[in-house]
């Protein structure tokens, strides 16, 4: 079980992670009030375009983003990144609800990959950190920020008015680079020989050295597919069950779930074990919640799959940092993140209620098919294994 105590982490370090947390809370919460600026516009099309930007262009550009950030000091493309998205806050402030919203944030999703990929690469190299605990504190944080964040930022809003909150958010995700400037840690990567278009933008060279990842792609895309039907189905699934209140409690047991896998994780657990065992608890805890209608069972379920969600994250970092060479980690996270976030939202489109069923049904299918996608995955790595 990964323990960061005061004796153990200096202060600089301590400054590092606040910083994180800072502005990992600015960026879930101004996310939300780009949806809730599109909102008000006088075309649903801009909430479309609005979830497309900040998709689409960081797919595209993530390769090419992440051979940058590795060949740059991790220190200048985390802050750096992070005071250019404030500027783009500072931008959405005063444009309101045009498409210049939707250009603004397309540019801002693709410089936030240059920061998400600078994190992963320099957090293990702070003082008192290895790779074990940097996956363990990513995933915590993404997981409680990722909570709170939305609805104060919706809160903040409201009260504030679209501009304020807008430079509000930009002045505390500046601060956040700041802090990441004075606390992250300086070493330069050492350049790697002048690579090809292909290993630039798709990463062929780096994809070729993660051998686990070949064999667990299929794995991944298909769960991340089958989580995201069950995300938008279960919004309209559990409302119908449980109310609003109770809506909120449930999604509350998920997140209660990945702080209890990050927080009981156990050293040395090899993060293939981890992906397959998170995979397998996840999905069957979604299946279930579609079988068993019953509220009461269904908060018990949802922290078992967030448990699940959490040994799957886990597994997910481990891979990258075990297998990744050292000088292309942040390429590997960022195409990783990039090709998840892509099979995301094709399941985020396949879960929408009327589309391909009812939102209970989907919400079933969607256990059933990250489940039976990992049974057969642990059958086929079996049969490998007893042929060699």
């Amino acid at each position: 079980m990964p323990r960061i105590g005061n004796s153990r982490l200096p202060g600089r370090t301590w400054v590092l992670l606040a910083a994180m947390t800072t502005a990992l809370m600015a960026s879930n919460g101004a996310y939300m009030m780009e949806l809730l600026t599109a909102l008000g516009g006088n075309t649903n099309w801009l909430v479309t375009g609005l979830v497309l930007a900040n998709l689409l262009p960081p797919a595209v550009m993530s390769g090419a983003i992440g051979h940058l950030v590795d060949r740059m000091s991790s220190r200048v493309a985390w802050a750096g990144s992070g005071l250019l998205e404030a500027l783009c806050w500072f931008g959405m402030g005063l444009v309101g609800a045009t498409w210049w919203l939707v250009a603004l944030a397309a540019l801002r999703a693709t410089i936030s990959v240059a920061g998400r990929a600078s994190a992963f690469k320099a957090i293990p190299e702070a003082a008192g950190l290895n790779e074990e605990l940097a996956g363990s504190i990513q995933v915590g944080l993404f997981s409680v920020t990722g909570v709170i964040a939305p609805p104060l930022a919706a809160v903040l809003y409201v009260a504030a008015g679209q501009t304020w909150s807008f430079w509000l958010a930009a002045g505390v995700l500046s601060l956040a680079a700041i802090g990441v400037w004075v606390s992250s840690p300086a070493a330069q990567t050492v350049p790697a020989a002048i690579s090809h278009w292909h290993e630039i933008w798709l990463g062929s060279k780096v994809v070729r050295s993660m051998t686990s990842i070949r064999r667990l792609a299929a794995l991944v895309l298909l769960v991340a597919v089958s989580l995201a039907i069950e995300e938008v189905a279960s919004v309209f699934y559990l409302k119908e069950l449980a109310g609003a209140k109770g809506f909120a409690v449930l999604i509350g047991c998920w997140s209660l779930g990945l702080l209890i896998g990050v927080l009981s994780r156990r050293r040395h657990l090899p993060f293939v074990r981890a992906i397959l065992l998170g995979a397998g608890v996840m999905c069957l805890a979604v299946l279930l919640v579609g079988v068993v209608p019953v509220a009461l069972v269904i908060g018990p379920l949802f922290v078992i799959g967030g448990f699940g969600n959490s040994l799957f994250n886990l597994g997910l970092r481990d891979m990258v940092y075990q297998e990744a060479p050292k000088e292309q980690r942040a390429q590997a996270w960022a195409l990783v993140t990039a090709v998840y976030a892509v099979a995301a939202a094709l399941g985020n489109v396949m879960g929408t209620p009327g589309l391909l069923g009812a939102a209970r049904t989907m919400v079933t299918w969607s256990g059933a098919l990250g489940l039976a996608v990992t049974v057969a995955t642990v059958a086929w790595m079996a049969a490998a294994r007893r042929q060699r």
